[in-house]
């Protein structure tokens, strides 16, 4: 009995670790996969790069964002774990392994959790469920941050809990309260958990008093000087008041208020998209869910609406606190004869549960499509990596958040552009960021996150154009929508300037929504070979003031007149939008792309049409004729060998 028992424990311990085994190894594979293609475009992954570089050559700045390490969050049960392994591997695609590594491996505490309460057969439907949930997939895949530690130490810290195993319970529990400054807050709630649960004063007294002994030497000596701390109480919960007193005041003062805005659709569907792969089971034994209440009021009454999607690392604090309650529950329910006769329903159900909102919600569907690519290098991300190879290493670098992650690996003076869009950079004595001279600017001007999110329209191009002549970066290379610009350069490469006349190019005549007229465009050559670069010069005239900022379309057609390849290009790169353009200006700007892999030899015509920026569609052209009804212009014909 016991030996066919024991198979049994040998079988499930085989199917739970080739589970995580798998988990690990398909995400490590899709994030390198990310960062080679430039996928990563926000600068998380480059600010922690950054500083563990700098970590381990015994520096603390963080350029990117203008402070030293601990001016950031206090994060140092990560920071001492991932060290040692840096150390040996220093580069970014190290913190995304060790990322994907310690999310699979938070399984297992998870295991002994569910088998300890339930049995080993549901610690095995937990864990496929941990790792079908849709939060711990993006939380994998959005950039690196320390937080991914945070569901295997709290799922440790709870196993040893409910284990009552005082002294792995106390490792954990500094292990946790080190891994970020709130993780005091759940340490504080879990010891009323423990008063709840009537257990011995010492499970009570040694999460209250670290927590609340770190809560009060952060708040008083560290929070002051934290680069965050007037971001936090100046934007992110202005609407509760000015001050910390002010906005507990409200808090408590107003509790219909607060239930109003937290009752928001937007908060709600989060709510339920947290809960709702786990069969809503925590709801039935939800207890241990006080412990981390205060987070979730931290991300529910905060205005930044990353904090309550599913999209970002934010419910990686609350993770383990969810699941745990789920078994709780689950254990709660399975206590009737009745539900018991049923358990192997119900089990299919919960699976089947967390697999239908898996598919619907998480990255799993990508993922499937991109290992089935074989996570190709795109023709994009290889010219973009030509663009970092021209930088010499060490160099003073700003750059949109796409290219931050590769760049952070080559300098310590590495700033984000969105900071000059911001007009976060430009001031002397900005507390956010102190810019050094930098040689090199490489902006991607397609980049969403910087030009959608920081870049003002009718008006950002002021400071870009400021910026860059204010550290005289003049344009070295260009390609598509991304240029690289070097200090002092003296050579003659011109991205766009204003003109007499469109004299000595192909002339035209056709005007696009009543407000710009192409005159003329220039084309060295008519035959290109498949690793050509081709440049088009192309003459545009402001008829009267232009009120918008139109971008280009260009596109490919083949002899069957189907489109092979196409751009859309900002007009002058975003640094002379059109609505800057004079009344009656004439604008010669250059537009240099390459040929897509995709396309095979043959005879090409070359359409161009303008995009209008409210509506996202082909403008109006008159004269009109069939082609142009539908707002293209045929601008010329080409050979590719």
């Amino acid at each position: 009995m016991n030996i066919a028992r024991n198979n049994y424990s040998r079988i499930l311990w085989f199917f739970v670790l080739f589970l995580i085994f798998i988990y690990a190894v398909v995400f490590v594979k899709v994030s390198l996969c990310r960062y080679a293609n430039f996928n990563y475009g926000d600068w998380d992954l480059a600010i922690y790069n950054q500083t563990f570089r700098n970590l381990i050559s015994g520096r603390s700045f963080i350029s990117l964002i203008g402070v030293h390490f601990l001016q950031n969050h206090i994060e140092i049960t990560p920071a001492v774990l991932i060290a040692p392994i840096y150390a040996l591997f220093p580069h970014p695609v190290t913190l995304l392994a060790i990322q994907s590594l310690m999310l699979a491996l938070a399984a297992i505490p998870l295991f002994l959790i569910a088998r300890k309460l339930l049995s080993e057969a549901w610690g095995l439907v937990f864990v496929i469920i941990y790792l079908l949930y849709p939060a711990v997939g993006y939380t994998n895949l959005n950039e690196f941050h320390p937080e991914s530690f945070l569901p295997f130490i709290q799922f440790c810290l709870l196993y040893f809990f409910i284990k009552n195993d005082f002294k792995k319970f106390a490792i954990f529990n500094f292990l946790c309260l080190l891994s970020k400054e709130n993780m005091s807050l759940i340490l504080i709630m879990l010891s009323v958990y423990a008063l709840i649960e009537k257990k011995e004063k010492k499970w009570f007294a040694l999460p209250f008093l670290s927590g609340f002994l770190y809560l009060l030497f952060y708040g008083l000596i560290i929070l002051p000087n934290l680069a965050q701390a007037k971001s936090i109480s100046g934007s992110l919960y202005a609407h509760l008041g000015a001050t910390p007193a002010q906005m507990a005041k409200t808090i408590i003062f107003h509790p219909i208020a607060m239930l109003k805005f937290i009752a928001m659709p937007q908060k709600m569907e989060y709510l339920f998209n947290l809960f709702g792969p786990l069969s809503f089971l925590s709801f039935l034994n939800p207890v241990i869910l006080l412990a981390v209440l205060p987070n979730f009021l931290q991300h529910l009454l905060s205005l930044r609406e990353t904090e309550t999607t599913l999209y970002y690392y934010y419910p990686s604090e609350m993770l383990a606190f969810i699941f745990v309650s789920a078994v709780f529950g689950l254990k709660f329910l399975l206590k009737s004869s009745v539900t018991q006769k049923y358990k192997y329903l119900i089990s299919a159900t919960i699976i089947f549960v967390a697999l239908s909102f898996s598919i619907r919600l998480g990255p799993q569907p990508d993922i499937s499509r991109q290992i089935r690519k074989g996570c190709l290098l795109t023709g994009d991300a290889i010219e973009k990596d030509n663009f970092i190879k021209i930088i010499p290493k060490n160099s003073s670098v700003i750059a949109t958040f796409n290219f931050l992650p590769k760049l952070s690996n080559i300098t310590d003076s590495l700033y984000s552009l969105h900071r000059v869009l911001a007009g976060t950079s430009l001031s002397e004595d900005s507390s956010l960021l102190v810019l050094d001279q930098p040689e090199f600017a490489l902006i991607d001007f397609d980049d969403s996150m910087t030009f959608y999110n920081f870049y003002q329209p009718y008006a950002g191009y002021a400071d870009l154009r400021s910026f860059l002549a204010r550290w005289q970066l003049r344009p070295v290379r260009a390609l598509e929508n991304t240029v690289l610009f070097k200090r002092d350069y003296k050579g003659d490469f011109g991205l766009y300037e204003s003109v007499g006349s469109a004299l000595d190019s192909n002339l035209k005549a056709d005007v696009f929504d009543g407000s710009i007229k192409i005159i003329g465009y220039k084309l060295e050559k008519n035959i290109f070979g498949k690793k050509d670069k081709i440049l088009i010069t192309f003459f545009w005239q402001a008829l009267g003031k232009i009120a918008k900022d139109y971008s280009l379309s260009i596109v490919l057609v083949d002899s069957s007149d189907m489109i092979r390849q196409s751009m859309i290009h900002p007009l002058c790169y975003r640094i002379y939008p059109t609505s800057s353009w004079q009344e009656e200006e004439i604008v010669k700007e250059n537009y240099w792309f390459s040929i897509s892999s995709g396309i095979s030899s043959g005879k090409y015509k070359i359409y161009v049409g303008i995009l209008d920026p409210l509506t996202g569609k082909l403008c109006n052209i008159s004269p009109a004729d069939t082609k142009k009804e539908i707002g293209w212009v045929e601008l010329c014909g080409i050979s590719i060998l």
